[in-house]
């Protein structure tokens, strides 16, 4: 993410200052999140079929991300498509194209979801009173 989206970094103060892709790959603070991250979509995968805890755990969530970082929702969406790629570079025999399309439309679930939470907090009505 860091990487192809470096804008991204602004948001977390513990490793914001950090350039090489090295150090970044070695930060305690970002394995920390990234579990987190792959927590939560752990969550969703085994709370597939039960749409008021995946709606539930995306609150949290985006709720989280919004009010306590100010993190625009346009970083969930290059997040999702950060991490299909690298489930497919990391698992291209059994990350096919057959199982990349539940995970798309999952990434579109959580996309909604957070627009969602976004909106309901008045997100947009933040930002333009900010400009």
């Amino acid at each position: 993410l860091f990487t192809s989206f470096p804008s991204a970094k602004q948001f977390f103060n513990q490793f914001r200052h950090i350039d090489d892709p090295e150090e970044m790959k070695a930060s305690v603070q970002l394995k920390k999140h990234s579990l987190r991250v792959m927590g939560a979509l752990n969550s969703l995968v085994e709370n597939v079929h039960d749409g008021e805890k995946t709606a539930e755990v995306l609150k949290v969530v985006a709720k989280s991300h919004a009010v306590n970082h100010n993190v625009e929702p346009g970083y969930f969406r290059l997040l999702a498509g950060v991490i299909l790629e690298v489930l497919v570079e990391n698992f291209p025999e059994t990350f096919d194209k057959e199982a990349q399309g539940p995970w798309a439309k999952l990434m579109e679930v959580v996309d909604w979801h957070v627009m969602q939470v976004y909106a309901d907090i008045g997100w947009a009505s933040k930002k333009s009173a900010a400009e």
